[in-house]
């Protein structure tokens, strides 16, 4: 679980670099939950608001998955 904040209005998207879905629209509470395989190599994180975007890319390379115990 990861926890975004913003300035008040603006709109914020997640999505996983090598996923299988798009990106996707944080509600206002700016919680994501996600499951990470093999194939993520990482999370772009996009905030828009007033015609201006940035993002982020939080790198997840040589990130080690342990399987369910």
């Amino acid at each position: 679980m990861t926890h975004f904040e913003s300035d008040a209005g603006a709109a914020i998207t997640a999505e996983l670099i090598g996923g299988i879905h798009g990106p996707v629209t944080l509600d206002e509470d700016g919680i994501l939950i996600s499951r990470i395989t093999n194939k993520v190599t990482g999370l772009k994180v996009t905030a828009s608001k007033g015609g201006e975007t940035v993002y982020g890319v939080i790198s997840l390379t040589g990130l080690t998955l342990q399987g369910a115990s």
